[in-house]
């Protein structure tokens, strides 16, 4: 497991792998169904630093953004000069579908950025509304309300653009849900409303020792209850040997894709889910097939 607390989340380049914790991102529909919009559990005991993962993924979501905008006005001045009063007009052979393009061949998309409902900005607005509260007390309002959004976000469905927040080319974002994970009673459900509302549900837990997260907790400067903390530590242990077994997290509850990552793995498992579904829909609208292998 990963011994360090303040272990590092990579905000640029791949995140570094770790043999133990690898597994192959199969991220594909084995049903056949086609394409579904992602919907990402992250999940992990409380101080496993989801948070942070979540953090990275904006950080390097953001920069990628940047980039291609730069990129794509960098080449919009270039035909702006050449498409000028004057300038040739292409011979035949030129225009129409590149001379590289092969049938099939799907052409690697930018990642769209996810929606994330992270309980850390209902706490931080409730903590800019009432600077006076201990956290404490505020603790129960930031849980109700965070599972209350996640779960209004996934039963409105992958084409509600009023609350996704839709692109206006008609398209869909992916969907990241921040919980610990370990409580049957918001994994299953979660689970049943997203497969009914046309999701693709992933499962990615972050593993760390005990010890770990509870460092974790106190680097954070929010501590869980110890007892509380000890709740979901003994669930994780169950559920932990379920993933590694290749069992369903709990009797009938058969998620399509489960990964256990390290910390250093986690922002980079998602961007492989998000990667692999921005391919599958790239696919689709090609009429062709993507493959994540």
């Amino acid at each position: 497991m990963n011994a360090d607390p303040t272990a590092t989340f990579p905000t640029s380049g791949p995140a570094p792998a770790d043999s133990a914790f690898s597994a192959p991102p199969e991220f594909t529909d084995p049903s056949g169904r086609g394409a579904r919009t992602l919907l990402v559990l992250l999940a992990g005991v409380p101080g496993a630093g989801k948070t942070q993962t979540l953090r990275a993924l904006r950080e390097r979501t953001r920069a990628s953004r940047d980039r291609t905008t730069s990129t794509e006005k960098s080449a919009n001045d270039r035909t702006a000069r050449r498409s000028g009063p004057g300038a040739p007009i292409p011979p035949p052979a030129l225009i129409g579908p590149s001379p590289i393009s092969t049938p099939g061949r799907v052409p690697t998309p930018a990642l769209r950025q996810p929606r994330i409902a992270d309980p850390e900005r209902i706490r931080d607005t409730l903590q800019h509304l009432l600077p006076g509260v201990p956290y404490s007390v505020l603790r129960p309002f930031v849980h109700v309300s965070a599972h209350v959004r996640a779960f209004a976000l996934v039963a409105a469905g992958p084409g509600a653009a009023a609350l996704m927040q839709a692109p206006p080319d008609g398209t869909t974002r992916p969907l990241l849900v921040h919980d610990p994970g370990t409580r049957r009673w918001t994994r299953s459900p979660l689970l049943l409303l997203a497969l009914a509302r046309g999701w693709d549900p992933v499962a990615i837990f972050i593993d760390v020792d005990c010890e770990v997260a509870l460092a974790g907790q106190h680097h954070r400067g929010r501590v869980v209850r110890r007892w509380a903390f000890d709740r979901h530590w003994n669930r994780w242990v169950d559920l932990r040997s379920r993933i590694l077994a290749g069992e369903p997290l709990s009797p009938g509850e058969n998620w399509p894709h489960v990964r256990l990552v390290s910390r250093t793995e986690a922002v980079g498992a998602i961007e492989d889910a998000l990667a692999c579904r921005s391919e599958d829909r790239s696919a689709e609208s090609m009429g062709g097939t993507a493959s994540t292998t």
